[in-house]
């Protein structure tokens, strides 16, 4: 195996922090072998400054009710990234890789929740964000 440097990213960020979260039983819900929870995301990009943005990111996972889904939760995380001038395309980078880390923060939340709702673990599948 072989050893390399770490050289940091041309993109930081700091503060990563749920803004949101919103979690409602479904009471009409009919538990089934495996259930497949819909799983929906958005996000916006706020700029800052110059060389800086908040990206907040909602997860909304479950739906209506129904009794195919056993919840829906709602939830926001948002943090600020800070770049320098020789990141070539930043809103991509953003719209990305900032995405994908704020999902890959949600993720073991989301996961860790639904176990202390009652419900088997649910673990957000990778997704791919580029558009």
């Amino acid at each position: 195996m072989s050893q390399t440097e770490a050289k940091l990213s041309d993109i930081q960020f700091s503060n990563p922090k749920v803004t949101e979260w919103d979690f409602k039983r479904n009471e009409k819900y009919v538990p089934a072998k495996s259930a497949n929870l819909p799983f929906t995301y958005s996000y916006e990009i706020e700029a800052t400054g110059e060389f800086s943005a908040i990206v907040r990111l909602r997860a909304i996972l479950g739906g209506a009710e129904t009794k195919e889904s056993p919840f829906i939760l709602n939830a926001t995380i948002s943090s600020t990234f800070h770049w320098d001038d020789s990141l070539k395309d930043p809103q991509k980078y953003l719209q990305v890789n900032a995405v994908m880390l704020l999902i890959s923060y949600l993720r073991p939340m989301i996961t860790q929740f639904t176990t202390y709702a009652g419900y088997s673990a649910f673990v957000l599948p990778f997704i791919d964000v580029r558009k």
